[in-house]
């Protein structure tokens, strides 16, 4: 078989998949915030930052084409079945080893479930693995054009979710280290390369926002990390700034709303974003940092009930606790609605989703510490065999890289999250999956590379 044919199978399976798992789960699965960013693409909601403008930007731009939610699903799955096709041909030669690590990948349940929803999470897990796939091909194919589109696939990454900059920056710094090797002084040509990366993706996102209204974000963590203290010592210990029902024994409703998992049930006693325009109304950035001193004084008075509750997510989101928390499945938007749309799925389709969802969550494959472990497995034999065996793998460090990248973009989570939704880890999964796969072909593509 011609080498250049090994492309087309693969090529037409990445495209069917992503043809045919858009049209079964049309328009996909949509909770209140992408139906509230949904609006902002329709131009019916002001554009805030509360949710990164760039998901509407893209919504606002595919509706020119048909005016459909499920505009956003087929646009997520073509770059989602992409990113994995890249990555399958960068480290496969034989086109029926493509297909089987395109479908083995792409329909992993954990990822592909996720891909299926309307989420800026999905969206950012797809880019970041366009990313890695593009250096992966790079590697083999060292033209500088891969790590184009891998910058600009990380830029649209790093766009998508406020707290992706934390795993955009170990790529960042690979890329500019590709960009840089061949230079006479590489490691100065390294660091102006990835300050000019860095100034980009500022002045980017800071062209993005031109426009959008500024709305202070912070304070809804805060707030539910106050309330876990106030629920747990008894005590109201949320300042009487922050907008509060009226009525007696505040606590006791704050207790009859709390979920551990989430702060959205105990908003609805206190919390700062009950809806983008109550942030709007009563939300200002000088409580915001009155707040933060706030929330490190009840911190400091009771550590304990703090941590636990810090640990408790911290626990949840890696699949330590008896369920993971996976919020997913939504049935439908209410009919009729503000934005005229009908989003119920088809009876059969939906009770084939709901029967098998319900259950496949329960898996081992579930289990984030899993990943977590595997990443850590990995990260230090990759500095075992740099640091003391002196030697690199096929893909020198892109393994570790993508490691570290799901890490860090993990950990801060265990103080910053607002929940704790298993979509957020999803980027860890899909890292460990491509690191492990990366390290495991090494041996192979030597191999192939040498014979050829």
């Amino acid at each position: 078989m011609n080498y250049k044919n090994n492309y087309i199978m693969p090529s037409c399976f990445s495209f069917f998949m992503a043809m045919i798992s858009s049209c079964v789960f049309f328009p996909g699965f949509m909770s209140f915030d992408s139906f509230y960013q949904y609006g902002q693409a329709l131009g019916l909601e002001p554009l805030t930052d509360v949710h990164p403008p760039i998901m509407s930007y893209i919504w606002r731009a595919l509706c020119v084409v048909t005016k459909s939610p499920g505009t956003l699903l087929f646009f997520d799955q073509i770059i989602y079945w992409l990113a994995i096709l890249l990555f399958a041909c960068a480290v496969s030669r034989r086109s029926w080893r493509r297909v089987i690590m395109i479908g083995c990948l792409g329909f992993w349940p954990p990822l592909y479930i996720t891909s299926l929803h309307l989420w800026a999470d999905a969206g950012m897990m797809a880019f970041l693995a366009l990313t890695v796939a593009c250096l992966a091909v790079q590697i083999t194919d060292e033209r500088k054009r891969w790590l184009v589109m891998a910058g600009v696939a990380l830029f649209v990454a790093a766009s998508l979710r406020h707290n992706a900059i934390t795993g955009v920056i170990p790529l960042m710094c690979y890329i500019a280290w590709r960009f840089a090797r061949n230079f006479p002084a590489p490691v100065p040509a390294c660091m102006k390369i990835l300050a000019s990366l860095f100034l980009v993706l500022v002045l980017g996102q800071k062209a993005l926002s031109i426009g959008v209204e500024h709305v202070p974000q912070l304070g809804t963590v805060l707030v539910w990390d106050l309330t876990a203290i106030s629920v747990a010592e008894n005590k109201d210990v949320i300042p009487d700034y922050v907008p509060k029902t009226p009525g007696p024994d505040f606590v006791g409703r704050l207790r009859s709303h709390w979920d551990a998992n989430t702060r959205v049930p105990s908003a609805a006693e206190s919390s700062p974003d009950l809806t983008p325009a109550e942030v709007r109304q009563q939300w200002t950035p000088v409580q915001e940092k009155r707040l933060i001193k706030d929330w490190l004084k009840a911190i400091i008075h009771d550590p304990g009930a703090y941590a636990a509750h810090r640990m408790h997510v911290a626990k949840t989101l890696l699949g330590l606790t008896h369920e993971v928390y996976l919020p997913y499945f939504y049935i439908g938007i209410d009919t009729p609605n503000a934005y005229g749309i009908d989003f119920k799925f088809h009876k059969l389709v939906y009770k084939i989703m709901h029967s098998v969802f319900d259950k496949e969550k329960k898996w081992i494959i579930y289990k984030v510490w899993i990943y977590a472990l595997i990443e850590l497995y990995l990260l230090s034999f990759y500095l075992y065999r740099s640091l003391v065996l002196h030697k690199t793998g096929y893909f020198g460090a892109l393994p570790a890289i993508t490691v570290l990248s799901g890490i860090m973009i993990e950990l801060p989570l265990f103080i910053l999250a607002p929940a704790a939704h298993f979509r957020y880890s999803v980027w860890l999964v899909f890292s460990t999956l491509l690191a492990l796969i990366l390290t495991v072909s090494e041996r192979y593509m030597r191999k192939t590379s040498d014979a050829a």
